[in-house]
């Protein structure tokens, strides 16, 4: 009898803890729905997608935390209908040329060396070399014996002998070149997440969601349930929102710090070459944002609505007017592992753009097609692919064409992708046309291994034009470095001049 009553009590206790799971599991808010569906919707896409390029996302991950050299050589073929329009000169030129670029990075390291070599009619321009970390860049060419270092420190003030009036950025940017820009390190990212993702989402209202009931979608030929949930803000509540964030905003020195940095890095200005305060010119930024917000004209609201079936949005309606104007998206897809299918339409309820595809992906075979149209424009671009994978080499067959009542253009992209663990070979053929004329077959072969080490030899002659005077600095220009270059400008000047 004991062990009876023991026996109920576990079952009974499990039963509740189950029962439990499945209240929190099933009975979620309509908040927790709509943004579960749509979080669920994006990592599932981008799920597949890495799926279906697994072999080029581990080599993209290995270039990330192994060292490794690239090596990508282009030529040209002048299609057959190009005569009529290029010399013939310039097109033996092109038929008879071919580069060949050679990167080596560690990452981890922040090093990288970047050199090209070129051929043009059998004429050489080769050894042209940059080697750099987060501190520093050298430069070697072959017509100069030294090879030229510039600190990343130094930039501005040797940028201001050169231009007594430069007013731009007082470093390179090296920390951007070799992947380590601050704008997109992890801790921005999970600030930004914390501090702004995650405040809007608890800021929005439980009473703005509601659960409708099951209905019917169409997306192409499958016809699929979807569960409502809808998301009303009235014209109040999303300048309310939306009036909260940005004052948080204006409070946020670290956001601060982003934006200035990101304006450096968009616009080769330092902020400490303007004369402004930076900080008090975002305080008027913000303020006037929160004005324009509680000033502007939201009649609806904003509108979202989503139809998910097991939590993956297979419908969605969005809907808000600023004034006169007004944003509406409709949509409609199927994301299987198979097979994903979508239908937008983006525009202002009259006008708008139609975004339509069909992906698939089975037995390692994928054929694709995008295509992009404009209400009232004869035009469409048009993205189709064929690929086929066969243990780690892929074989593709892409175009990109558009078409509309004047003139239609037409991009071929076909070739050959092999990933193995330690090295991978890519070939590339694109022959390009215009109005059925053939212009330009180009061919890309790229190549990448796994190194032990990034090397560079600077040589002997170690030039720091940062740590010159203006003096030093004009004459090294102006007599060294231009006389060198001169005179190797006028030996491949004859040599070019006498294949004609």
């Amino acid at each position: 009898m004991k062990k009876s009553v023991m026996i109920g009590i576990i079952v009974a206790v499990l039963a509740l803890g189950g029962g439990a799971t499945a209240f929190f599991m099933f009975n979620k808010s309509a908040k927790q729905q709509y943004f579960l569906a749509e979080t669920k919707t994006m990592e599932k896409s981008i799920e597949l997608f890495q799926q279906k390029y697994a072999n080029e996302f581990a080599w993209y991950d290995k270039s990330k935390n192994d060292m490794t050299e690239y090596v990508m050589e282009l030529s040209a073929n002048p299609g057959e209908d190009i005569f009529g329009i290029l010399d013939p000169q310039m097109v033996d030129i092109i038929e008879n040329s071919s580069i060949k670029m050679t990167t080596q990075s560690d990452m981890k390291k922040g090093e990288i060396l970047a050199k090209l070599d070129a051929n043009v009619m059998d004429i050489e321009f080769n050894d042209f070399i940059m080697y750099f970390t987060t501190e520093k860049l050298l430069v070697s060419v072959p017509f100069l014996k030294d090879t030229i270092q510039l600190n990343d420190k130094d930039f501005g003030n040797v940028m201001r002998m050169i231009d007594p009036s430069y007013e731009g950025q007082e470093t390179i940017g090296l920390d951007q070149m070799v992947g380590q820009n601050p704008v997109y390190s992890d801790e921005v990212s999970e600030h930004l997440k914390k501090e702004y993702l995650m405040y809007f989402y608890n800021e929005l209202p439980e009473d703005a969601f509601t659960i409708g009931s099951n209905e019917e979608v169409t997306v192409g030929d499958k016809k699929l349930t979807g569960e409502k949930v809808t998301m009303k803000l009235t014209e109040q509540q999303v300048k309310d929102l939306f009036v909260k964030v940005l004052e948080k905003a204006k409070k946020d020195d670290k956001l601060d710090d982003l934006i200035k940095t990101m304006y450096e890095q968009s616009s080769g200005m330092a902020v400490s070459t303007l004369d402004i305060d930076f900080s008090k010119e975002m305080d008027t930024m913000f303020e006037d944002m929160i004005q324009g917000i509680k000033d502007a004209s939201m009649p609806n609201g904003l509108t979202s609505e989503i139809w998910h079936q097991k939590d993956l949005i297979v419908q969605r309606h969005f809907e808000m007017s600023f004034g006169e104007d007004k944003v509406v998206i409709d949509g409609k897809q199927s994301i299987e592992d198979a097979q994903q299918i979508f239908e937008y339409a983006l525009g202002d309820g009259t006008d708008k753009v139609t975004v339509t595809g069909d992906l698939t992906w089975k037995d390692q075979k994928a054929l694709d097609t995008v295509t992009v149209k404009v209400d009232g424009e004869a035009g469409v671009l048009q993205y189709d692919g064929d690929e086929s994978l066969k243990g780690d080499t892929r074989t593709f067959t892409r175009t990109i064409t558009f078409d509309d009542d004047y003139s239609n253009f037409a991009m071929d992209w076909s070739g050959e992708a092999k990933h193995e663990k330690d090295q991978m070979k890519v070939d590339h053929q694109f022959v390009i046309a215009m109005d059925d004329s053939d212009l330009l077959d180009l061919n890309v072969n790229q190549t990448a291994k796994v190194i032990k080490e990034v090397k560079f030899d600077a040589g002997e002659n170690v030039i720091n034009i940062g740590e010159m005077d203006q003096e030093a600095f004009d004459k090294y220009f102006n007599e060294t470095l231009y006389e060198q270059a001169e005179n190797w400008m006028a030996i491949k000047f004859l040599e070019f001049e006498n294949l004609f």
